[in-house]
């Protein structure tokens, strides 16, 4: 008897095991899977497993498609791809595989909350799409799902952002492979999500790696402008704006959340080119522009990260200075000894200063002024005045040099004559007792030589 088809499309419950996991809740769903949360029983190592819908079972075409994306995605091997470690085909359990566990949040729920990136960290992320689809396209893949709901955001330790591509479920092989089977799509045939199609991808033409180049330039307008180039309410009109519409300047983008520069702006006009021939030609080249930028520091300057209609950028002000204790390292506490140099240093210092002091104490202390608040004037003083000037001296040699009268030194305290000073002749020591007494042993001990004449 045949089951109902509805209770086989039922979400896995809490608790279920495949094979050696065990689940514990549904994490994420898809058109062909979901996505559960699992720990392992043995080594208790967190999982994340993607299980194809009990439906599809049966289908030779999905399990095929299913399957396609584990090896596509196995054969790249790059570090912004999600890492996919074993899947499993089950008669009974379905078809399953295991893959790497990430803590993060999609681009696209990120767009949702804080809305559209600062260059500062829009340009990081886009670099590392652009390095996954890179490796992508030499391993001769092309994604042809790339959209922000599959771009998964991580941190590392340092705190930096962290690339994850995944869903690889409707890539294609652009070169014949017999180790690895993906999606092979007839002529016509329309996979992917329309708002970030290439005109013909949407038109159902054949496409290469340059349909993914189109796809990226979506997403990098999206990413720094916050609205995508073309937007309409069914799929008919998506595709004709995609096939017709000229391409917006994102510097022109109404609502722009800053100022764009004019190499990154190039940058995603060149990406989406209407015709495969007018975008740039390979990842690898739109991998090293953004690098290019990056390094050139294009994107440090607080105008690009300060968002419009909100008014001038913030510039903090330094705080007031305030006076603190400090403490100051004055090196390993001196040794004894050192202090006893220190100490006779500073006793021959004051002895030369008292020195110093003593010898200008001898000299006449200059007058000095006291200041007069309010200065009165002298009264002028009315004395006879001889016009006639003095009679020369002269002698025998000629003129005589005015005389000065010569002052007795004064002392600089009473300010009375100093009188001259009296050395006294220094006598000589007498010897210590001590040795008087010795130089009397010594002569009454001298002995005689008789040979001495």
């Amino acid at each position: 008897m045949e089951s109902d088809p509805h209770q086989l499309s039922a979400a896995i419950e809490c608790g279920v095991t495949l094979g050696d996991y065990r689940i514990e809740r549904m994490i994420g769903e898809g058109g062909m899977g979901r996505v559960y949360l699992a720990e392992h029983m043995l080594l208790g190592r967190k999982v994340a497993i993607k299980k194809l819908r009990s439906e599809f079972s049966g289908n030779r075409e999905a399990v095929r498609r299913f399957f396609g994306e584990a090896r596509a995605v196995n054969r790249i091997a790059h570090e912004n791809i999600i890492e996919i470690t074993d899947f499993v085909e089950d008669a009974e359990q379905g078809s399953y595989y295991i893959m790497e566990l990430l803590d993060g949040r999609t681009l696209e729920a990120c767009y949702e909350t804080s809305g559209p990136f600062p260059l500062r960290r829009a340009v990081p992320i886009a670099i590392q799409i652009a390095s996954a689809l890179n490796a992508v396209h030499k391993a001769g893949i092309v994604h042809r799902d790339l959209k922000p709901e599959n771009v998964f955001l991580t941190r590392r330790q340092d705190g930096t952002d962290l690339v994850k591509l995944l869903d690889f479920g409707v890539a294609k092989l652009t070169a014949e492979d017999s180790t690895i089977s993906v999606n092979s799509t007839q002529q016509g045939a329309i996979l992917g999500t329309p708002e970030y199609m290439s005109p013909e991808q949407a038109s159902g033409k054949a496409i290469d790696e340059r349909s993914d180049i189109y796809s990226f330039g979506v997403i990098l307008f999206e990413m720094v402008t916050g609205g995508r180039p073309f937007e309409a309410d069914n799929f008919g009109d998506i595709v004709v704006k995609h096939v017709t519409s000229p391409i917006p300047k994102p510097s022109e983008w109404p609502g722009a959340p800053y100022e764009i520069p004019v190499e990154l702006e190039q940058l995603i006009v060149a990406c989406l080119g209407k015709q495969p021939s007018d975008r740039i030609g390979s990842m690898s080249e739109v991998e090293l522009s953004l690098r290019a930028m990056h390094e050139a520091s294009l994107f440090d300057d607080a105008a690009t990260t300060a968002l419009r209609g909100v008014g001038a950028p913030v510039i903090p002000v330094a705080a007031p200075a305030v006076a603190r204790d400090v403490d100051f390292d004055l090196g390993p506490e001196p040794s004894r000894s050192g202090w006893k140099l220190a100490g006779l240093a500073a006793i021959a210092v004051v002895g030369v200063g008292l020195l110093l002091w003593s010898r200008a104490g001898d000299e006449p202390a200059p007058p000095t002024q006291t200041p007069i608040s309010n200065p009165q004037p002298r009264p002028a003083v009315s004395a006879p005045v001889d016009a006639s000037p003095p009679a020369p001296v002269t002698t025998k040699t000629g003129p005589a040099l005015p005389t000065v009268e010569r002052t007795k030194p004064t002392s600089r305290v009473t300010n009375k004559p100093r009188k001259p000073r009296r050395y006294k002749k220094r006598r000589k020591r007498r010897p210590s007792k001590k040795r008087r007494k010795d130089r009397k042993l010594i002569d009454k001990n001298a002995v005689i030589d008789p040979f001495d004449d």
